[in-house]
């Protein structure tokens, strides 16, 4: 229908968007452009998960579960769509493919939190091994 509606027959010379941010993805920067992109997931969802599992009581935990819930819908919403991860931009004659500053701000949003949670955490960790060796030191 959109061949037909937009260019007036069905037989398309030169297709612009296929609307799939992994299928422009991958169309544009190869097959290093795809395993980049399986790595930086990898990564992304290690620190989600470190963050889901660490105990509450702090705002950097609910900034970086915003963050991972936020990244989520976007990996969602770049199937159907090229926008949040990149911008195609096409004239007469080019094409050019922006990348969009959100998937980079959600990653820098999560990384942060991940490492200032990590931070707030290490001081209740030693107080908790300090507690612990004073336990077993009365006991004994």
């Amino acid at each position: 229908a959109w061949p037909q509606l937009f260019h007036g027959s069905t037989d398309i010379v030169n297709p612009t968007n296929v609307h799939n941010s992994y299928l422009e993805l991958y169309s544009n920067f190869g097959i290093l452009g795809v395993l980049a992109l399986i790595v930086s997931i990898a990564i992304a969802f290690k620190l989600g998960r470190h963050i889901w599992k660490s105990p509450g009581g702090n705002n950097w935990r609910a900034i970086g579960i915003g963050a991972l819930l936020s990244s989520l819908l976007v990996a969602l919403i770049a199937v159907v769509e090229s926008s949040p991860i990149a911008i195609p931009i096409v004239g007469d004659g080019y094409y050019l493919y922006l990348m969009s500053p959100v998937p980079w701000g959600l990653a820098g949003l999560l990384v942060t939190s991940h490492r200032l949670r990590s931070q707030d955490e290490a001081p209740q960790r030693e107080a908790w091994a300090v507690s612990r060796l004073k336990c077993h030191s009365r006991q004994r």
